[in-house]
């Protein structure tokens, strides 16, 4: 799959309601400027190491 290199709005999201809420921000903001919305997640594992 090739991927779109042109603007975006790129958006981490944790769980939590206010990173939810804040995606819905991101993707009201992306309709506005005409660019599409990444979301992305990302966890630590418990007893992991960096």
């Amino acid at each position: 799959m090739e991927r779109d290199s042109g603007p975006r709005v790129v958006m981490g999201v944790d769980g939590s309601q206010s990173s939810y809420a804040a995606l819905r921000w991101a993707v009201r903001y992306g309709g506005l400027i005409d660019v599409g919305v990444e979301a992305v997640a990302a966890w630590e594992l418990p007893g992991g190491r960096a």
